[in-house]
């Protein structure tokens, strides 16, 4: 099968785009030839350019404008590869109601033109499909390449310093709010330490203790050095239009990294998360809640290192690329 793959995402990049893009990448390149077009909305030229070809069995897209002009020099099978409801993401950003109006239409616009259509959980499929949007779907799951999460089997050891681990930025819709509020109601546990990774102090109430800012870092950084330091890793997200349909790359990233997950019981983090099964889900903004559940873990050597196995043999089964390479050519096989 011969393959083009054009992404928006920067495949030098450390933020969840690129690493699921790169993990797209490698499933596809395991069906045969895979050549790739990558970069930024600034790579539009290269499609314009004299020497690019659509001559392929599939052309799969991942990025708005580019899709909308390879689209519509339609000679392959399009696959358009949704990762976030784009109008709803920014509007959750600030972005005036004409950018959110423009962002929507032009998303199903590009849905519209595809031959088929690549989400990663069934709200997101359905949120389009209530919008009108009836067109054939298939249903693929974030994926990484599990080689790069080394998994070391840890000796939870709880007597010791407990590290509870966060990735995010410090916006609302992140549930940085309900997490800060979880630690004032943890204060009495002194060896219960929160990192964090994203907000800086400045974000963090001066009365809050036992919270330490980590610096940003490299993405190899951060999987072989950050992440196995944490005992727990938190995914504390309210429920909205963008938590419900996509599934944040960080709590895949945990998973892999054999750390046991507290995240918020949304359709995007539940379609993979089982309760007390390969993670523990709470209600989204509780503070009560996610307070309990660290408590909880925390003094639970044998759930914690279950939830870690399991969060592990998850990963490996779901996620990784070579299982899902297989789930989309059987998907494709029934297309094309």
């Amino acid at each position: 099968m011969r393959i083009l793959y054009v992404t928006e995402a920067d495949h030098s990049g450390n933020n969840g785009a690129s690493i699921n893009s790169k993990g797209t990448y490698m499933a596809l390149s395991s069906l045969g030839q895979c050549n790739l077009i990558s970069g930024s909305r600034l790579l539009v030229p290269e499609i314009l350019s004299s020497d690019f070809s659509l001559d392929y069995d599939v052309c799969w897209l991942r990025g708005m404008f580019s899709s909308f002009l390879v689209e519509n020099l339609k000679k392959s099978f399009m696959v358009y590869d949704i990762c976030g409801i784009l109008s709803e993401e920014h509007k959750l950003k600030g972005n005036d109601v004409l950018q959110n109006k423009f962002l929507y239409n032009f998303q199903k616009y590009c849905i519209k033109k595809a031959d088929l259509v690549k989400v990663h959980t069934p709200k997101m499929r359905k949120y389009f499909e209530d919008a009108g949007i009836l067109t054939d779907y298939i249903q693929i799951p974030p994926i990484i390449d599990i080689a790069q999460y080394p998994y070391i089997k840890k000796e939870f050891n709880f007597d010791n310093v407990i590290n509870v681990g966060y990735s995010g930025n410090s916006r609302e819709w992140q549930g940085i709010p309900t997490l800060l509020e979880s630690f004032n109601l943890l204060q009495d546990n002194s060896n219960i330490l929160l990192n964090l990774i994203g907000p800086s102090k400045e974000e963090i109430p001066a009365n809050l203790k036992n919270i330490i800012c980590l610096d940003k870092c490299s993405h190899n950084v951060y999987i072989s050095q950050i992440l196995p330091k944490f005992d727990i890793f938190v995914v504390p997200r309210p429920s909205n239009l963008v938590t419900e349909t996509t599934t944040p790359i960080k709590l895949i990233e945990a998973m892999a990294s054999g750390i046991p997950v507290i995240a918020s019981d949304v359709g995007g983090i539940n379609e993979y998360v089982q309760h007390n099964k390969n993670g523990y889900l709470v209600e989204p903004e509780n503070p009560d809640a996610l307070a309990n559940a660290i408590s909880k873990i925390s003094q639970n050597p044998t759930l914690a290192y279950k939830l870690a196995k399991n969060a592990r043999i998850t990963a490996e089964e779901t996620f990784d690329y070579h299982r899902v390479s297989s789930q989309i050519e059987s998907e494709l096989q029934k297309f094309i």
